[in-house]
């Protein structure tokens, strides 16, 4: 497909997240921390979210609020990053901890 971008899924398979170079995230059986950050994009931009049996879909065209990483590990754990510079993320502690000292020296994650 000419507008995925990328897909990240769990190691089961059992929980996806894709990307579309338009803006658009379609997601399924996600942690609800991810489902509610993802949600939560549509507030205040020109978005729709609608949610069927296969899966959830978000369109935040233009929107510096758009997801731009994604990445779902095991135990409901995950990282998400967003245009605008907002992270989103629940990761095990060890990797919390460094997550936090990078952030404490300025310095931005790029991908987990």
């Amino acid at each position: 497909n000419a507008t995925t971008t990328t897909t990240t899924a769990s190691e089961d398979g059992s929980s996806w997240v894709v990307l579309g170079k338009d803006g658009t995230v379609r997601w399924k059986n996600v942690p609800q921390g991810l489902h509610d950050a993802l949600v939560a994009q549509d507030a205040g931009v020109s978005a729709t979210t609608t949610v069927d049996a296969d899966y959830n879909v978000t369109t935040v065209q233009g929107s510096a609020a758009a997801l731009c990483e994604a990445s779902l590990g095991m135990g409901g754990t995950y990282f998400a990053r967003f245009l605008d510079g907002r992270v989103d993320y629940s990761l095990p502690n060890f990797v919390a901890d460094v997550f936090d000292e990078f952030e404490a020296e300025g310095k931005l994650i790029r991908d987990v």
